[in-house]
């Protein structure tokens, strides 16, 4: 679902081209599936859930851009993750190995457990 935040968004042709509407785009055509991406759309899921560059998005599954909301959690799903330095946080993903990949420190994380 993508949605304003804001009272006075930009007109939301003015996104289109970012990659999270794109990735956005083309989890709706194959419902939600990851796996069924093609290479460049999962090379813009790397770059939009990428913790170091987008731990708001690492996190809870939304993306911000120009005013709106571009929100993944319709086909995450919520994990707990138990770092050495952080304690547990809360983390949407698609799996587990999603979870590690895009971590920035995935060496820190001892634990993984899918909550829903």
């Amino acid at each position: 679902m993508i949605y304003p935040f804001t009272e006075a968004p930009k007109p939301l042709d003015n996104i289109k081209e970012d990659w999270a509407v794109k990735l956005h785009q083309s989890l709706e055509a194959v419902s939600g599936s990851f796996k069924r991406l093609d290479n460049e759309h999962k090379e813009y899921l790397q770059a939009v859930f990428n913790e170091l560059h987008n731990p708001l998005t690492y996190r809870t599954g939304i993306y911000k851009v120009m005013g709106y909301i571009v929100d993944f959690r319709l086909w995450l799903s919520t994990y707990w993750v138990q770092t050495k330095h952080s304690g547990i946080i809360e983390v949407k993903a698609f799996n587990k190995t999603m979870v590690r990949t895009l971590s920035s420190t995935p060496s820190a994380i001892l634990k993984i457990i899918q909550v829903d």
